[in-house]
C-alpha cells in the first residue's frame, strides 16, 4: 500500500530532525539560506501532513463480517496485525508520537485565555 510507504518515508526522513529546521550552510550575506523557510519546520508545511496522519487514524476498519470498505480485513488477529490498513495507522501513531515528544513543548504553544 503506498500510503504505508510515505509514512515510513516520513518516518525515516523526520528521525533526527525535522528537515529545514536548521541553517543552510550556503547563506548569502543577509543570513538567509538559499533553503531557509523551506522544509517541515514551518507549521504551514506540517500540518498537511498532520491532517493525512489524523484522517488514517480516524478511518473507520468495519468487521470483515459486514461487507463495508475498505474489505478484506481478517478476522484472524496474527493476520490482522500484517493487514495494510492496521500498518497505516500503526505508522500514523508513531509519527504523531515522535512529533509530539520530540517538538511538542508546551512552552511554544499559544497561550489562548
Amino acid at each position: 500500500m503506498m500510503l504505508k510507504q510515505i509514512l515510513k518515508i516520513f518516518w525515516s526522513s523526520t528521525q533526527f530532525y525535522l528537515p529545514g529546521a536548521e541553517p543552510s550552510d550556503d547563506q548569502n550575506a543577509d543570513g538567509n539560506g538559499a533553503n531557509s523557510g523551506i522544509g517541515l519546520a514551518r507549521p504551514d508545511i506540517l500540518q498537511p501532513w498532520f491532517d493525512i496522519l489524523t484522517a488514517a487514524l480516524k478511518k473507520n476498519l468495519p468487521e470483515a463480517s459486514t461487507g463495508l470498505e475498505p474489505k478484506g480485513q481478517p478476522t484472524d488477529v496474527d493476520a490482522r496485525n500484517s493487514w495494510p490498513w492496521w500498518k497505516v495507522k500503526k505508522w500514523s501513531v508513531q509519527i504523531m508520537s515522535r512529533m509530539f515528544s520530540r517538538y511538542g513543548f508546551t512552552s511554544y504553544a499559544d497561550d489562548v485565555t
